[in-house]
């Protein structure tokens, strides 16, 4: 895995960029990872973005923390660098997904923007047992679009 580098780190926890814009970046990504820069024209990527991360945080939120808190392996990261603090995110999640770090970027982003401690607090809301709203089923319909859609 390539390593992340300090302006992207400065990036994540720049709080001048916004969710949605996170959104937008994360579906972006994923749609370049599936097929490769194709005509973008008929593709939201904010509202893909928007499905995906939804789609991640069912499953991140499980793999992160444990009875509304931070695993303990993520809490000794918590307490020291907030550099540290980012890079083990994101090396988890491109570990866990086997996804580049564009991809794990925006991610870390979103699970940040409401703080470690409050992502852990607020459980997800949605059945994780529909495949539908998981991440491999958004990935899986989004592909056979991505097919026909550079196919024609």
């Amino acid at each position: 895995m390539e390593g992340i580098t300090d302006q992207q780190v400065a990036e994540i926890l720049n709080s001048s960029i916004g969710t949605e814009e996170w959104e937008t970046r994360l579906g972006q990504e994923i749609d370049d990872a599936l097929v490769g820069a194709v005509n973008h024209f008929d593709f939201n990527a904010s509202e893909f973005g928007r499905q995906m991360w939804k789609g991640f945080n069912l499953d991140l939120h499980a793999y992160f923390c444990k009875d509304g808190k931070p695993r303990e392996w993520l809490t000794d990261v918590i307490t020291g660098d907030v550099r540290n603090l980012v890079v083990s995110i994101t090396s988890a999640i491109t570990a866990k997904y086997d996804v580049t770090i564009a991809i794990a970027i925006p991610i870390t982003a979103l699970m940040l923007k409401t703080g470690i401690l409050n992502y852990c607090a607020n459980k997800s809301e949605q059945n994780s047992d529909k495949l539908f709203n998981t991440y491999k089923g958004l990935l899986a319909r989004h592909s056979k679009k991505k097919k026909r859609r550079k196919k024609k």
